[in-house]
């Protein structure tokens, strides 16, 4: 197929990409990887004898969008499905309610399906298809890297001379191909696998025919995998348009074009033969021929056409999910390696203009052997990304994967261009470049599986509660009927203290009191003091992959949450953070939600429960001023508003924190005494400062607290001096005062003091 024998290195990178591309099917739960679920759907429909779907909004099938697609991959699949037992795949098919797609900020719930032990190896049924089709698909997808070699390697020899420094290119090319997200998706079920292969043929097959002319044989090979190309995937009816073309092209400029029209209607011929009549039905059903207008929407229209501008803000998510962005495109890499990859991609285009930059300056008078293989690759990348642009226009679908059937053009092109570069800053460090390079990106496709992947999709941690002591004790139950189902026995939150745009990091711990029939939903919401909204997530439990049917009566689930803090400006600039559960049965058909009762530790009925959780500050921290008074943990201010009114006195007190306080501060709270000057007391008003909407707990060294209380005043209270005495005091236990000192050191009775006079 490839014309000679595979050279050691690129066998050696064959075996590693068939041994990685084994380990990502198996650490990805099946329908876990892109639409693979949809796909299975459209090859079960075939295998039934349905006949191709034909789409309809209104009644979009089990395979939904896929059912759009052209059926050459579908139908071979249905044929390798036949000895398979696929009556359990609605069964297995459990979609998660509230499966976060296309959240790659998640914490939780990047499943897109309920998964069971009907799963589990040894493998039966679907699940055992599933895999045995992923397989395959590596299969596949080690062709498409093999193909990305010999390309690179055929347009380097075209180059000649300029080549000789770029002959790692063939080896960065294939490692390029061999990336974490194509791994990925071709240890998937998905026609982009099938789509890759065919591509990367035809694109093979064209460069022999540029480099060594178009032959009848070479016509009949080409224009079968075209045909079988765009009977895949309609990205490969843009190469049915872009290979004769630049065929052409080459028979005008070495004069061949009567000997060489005669094998390009053979090609022609074929393509048509075997792709053209699909394109007819599609323009029959839907007045289009490729039929991508009903596709997007099924898949869900955008809700207005993007502009330039908008298109390129989605540039970050689409060169992602070229690199690695699993699962649902939830699941991300580290932030540094998606800007190493952007890096790799200027790189690449700076070292292609270089190679653009010297053929203008120093033209050739001889035809330059490598401009149309070099045009090609260009023009079949072209043709992809504007077909993908237009399909990105009518459907959010901004993802690089989309590409992949024309990833050896890509790759061989990223290679050469960014070889050099590297050879134009360093002549000898080409192979050095692309061994580092390949080196790289083979590493990171090695670790993605164990590093990334398979922690999104493990278990939760579980145990006996004597395991676990949470750090906010709740003790809540849920049930229905009577019957307490769900123990919700504490939570941790860290950071202690968030700003607007911060995530805060929750860990729940449930249990299981009974066993349970039903997969129950949590709502889990995060308020402010007055019930502001700040955060919210419903979520199946068990990060997704522990539902409650799968629960063990007694043991603790431990749920991890990042919650990010979005007030939106609906908050005092100084919060608590409070944050309460419900647990409910969600009715996915009818969209409604039926809340279980909430019962105490002694399983009496309780309503709504929050509990703090964290502080929130809008504030900039202030260095506090040099004063007088001040407790352990606070300066206050020299100068205290107070002001009569009526039968009241309004106190302002400033307190400036120089000191953290942790949750051991839980109980202070601030005493206000008014006496008289005999040092009679007057009148009090104790409590939490500003009104308990920010306990002392939260104070961190830099705040401002500027908190008013106002004190009742007898009647017929005279005029005069008084003085007011306050400070900070435990309510419970002693009553033990926090340390206040003055000028002289530390004060009688550690109360603040300050003069008031009355009118």
């Amino acid at each position: 197929m490839f014309g000679m024998r595979l050279p050691r290195p690129l066998l050696a990178l064959l075996v590693v990409f068939v041994c990685l591309g084994s380990v990502y099917s198996i650490v990805t739960p099946i329908f876990e990887a892109s639409d693979e679920l949809r796909h299975v759907a459209v090859i079960d429909h075939l295998r039934q004898g349905h006949g191709l779907p034909i789409q309809d909004p209104a009644n979009r099938g089990f395979y939904e969008q896929e059912g759009s697609q052209p059926p050459l991959y579908y139908a071979l699949m249905s044929v390798v499905s036949l000895p398979f037992d696929l009556s359990d795949l609605r069964a297995v098919a459990d979609l998660n309610p509230h499966a976060l797609i296309g959240r790659a900020d998640t914490s939780t719930n990047w499943n897109m399906v309920l998964h069971t032990p009907a799963e589990d190896f040894p493998w039966r049924k679907t699940a055992l298809f599933v895999h045995v089709a992923r397989l395959i698909g590596v299969l596949l997808g080690a062709i498409t890297v093999a193909a990305s070699w010999r390309i690179a390697g055929m347009l380097v020899t075209a180059m000649g001379t300029r080549g000789r420094a770029l002959a790692g290119a063939p080896l960065l090319a294939a490692a390029l191909t061999a990336n974490p997200m194509f791994l990925f998706i071709s240890a998937s079920v998905n026609n982009d696998t099938l789509a890759a292969t065919l591509s990367a043929l035809a694109v093979l097959f064209t460069l022999r025919a540029l480099l060594s002319g178009l032959t009848l044989r070479r016509a009949v090979a080409l224009g079968i995998v075209l045909g079988a190309a765009a009977l895949t995937k309609v990205s490969g009816a843009a190469l049915c348009a872009a290979v004769p073309l630049v065929l052409t092209a080459d028979a005008v400029r070495q004069r061949r074009l009567r000997p060489v029209l005669g094998n390009l209607f053979v090609l022609g011929a074929l393509a048509a033969a075997i792709a053209g009549w699909w394109y007819v039905r599609n323009w029959a059903l839907y007045g289009e021929p490729t039929g991508t207008t009903m596709m997007s929407l099924i898949a869900g229209p955008r809700a207005h056409p993007p502009g330039a501008l908008e298109l390129l803000g989605e540039y970050e998510g689409f060169s992602r999910s070229y690199l690695g962005l699993f699962g649902a495109v939830n699941i991300p890499l580290p932030e540094p390696l998606y800007a190493t990859f952007n890096a790799l991609l200027i790189a690449a285009g700076c070292g292609l203009l270089v190679i653009v930059a010297q053929r203008i300056r120093f033209p050739r008078r001889q035809p330059d052997p490598a401009l149309l293989p070099g045009l090609l690759l260009a023009g079949v990348v072209v043709v992809a990304l504007t077909a993908l642009i237009r399909w990105t226009s009518i459907t959010p679908a901004s993802q690089g994967r989309l590409l992949f059937p024309t990833i050896t053009a890509i790759s061989t092109l990223l290679a050469v261009g960014a070889l050099t570069l590297v050879t134009t800053l360093a002549p000898r460090a080409g192979r050095l470049a692309a061994g580092v390079m390949a080196a790289g990106i083979l590493t990171l496709s090695a670790l993605s599986p164990f590093l990334v992947i398979a922690p999104a999709y493990a278990t939760p941690n579980r145990g006996p509660e004597t395991a676990f002591s949470p750090a906010q004790r709740t003790e809540l139950r849920y049930g229905e009927h009577g019957v307490s189902l769900v123990r919700w026995l504490g939570v941790d939150a860290s950071p202690a203290r968030v700003r607007d745009g911060d995530v805060l990091r929750l860990t729940f711990y449930w249990q299981g009191l009974q066993p349970m029939d039903t997969n129950y939903s949590f709502a889990i919401k995060v308020f402010g003091p007055a019930g502001e909204p700040v955060s919210a997530i419903d979520l199946t439990p068990g990060r997704g992959m522990w539902q409650t049917r799968r629960w063990v009566p007694g043991e603790v689930i431990v749920e991890p949450l990042a919650l990010p803090i979005q007030p939106g400006g609906a908050l005092p600039d100084l919060s608590e953070l409070r944050v309460d559960v419900t647990v409910y049965r969600f009715d996915v058909e009818a969209n409604t939600q039926t809340p279980l009762a909430v019962f105490d530790g002694s399983g009496a009925p309780t309503g709504r429960q929050q509990y703090a959780i964290s502080g929130f500050s809008a504030a900039n921290p202030v260095p506090a001023p040099t004063t007088r008074q001040g407790v352990s943990a606070a300066r206050v201010g020299d100068t205290i508003g107070a002001t009569r009114l009526a039968d009241q006195l309004v106190v302002t007190t400033t307190w400036y924190v120089t000191q953290d306080l942790t949750s051991d501060a839980r109980g202070w709270t601030v005493f206000m005494h008014l006496v008289d000057a005999a040092g009679k007391p007057v009148t009090q008003a104790d409590g939490p400062p500003l009104g308990g909407r920010f306990p002392v707990r939260w104070w961190r060294v830099g705040d401002v607290i500027i908190d008013t209380r106002k004190l009742p005043l007898p009647a017929g209270l005279a005029a005069g001096e008084y003085r007011l005495l306050f400070g900070l005091y435990r309510p419970d236990g002693d009553f033990a005062r926090m340390p206040a000192t003055g000028p002289s050191g530390r004060l009688p009775d550690d109360a603040l003091a300050a003069s008031v006079t009355l009118p």
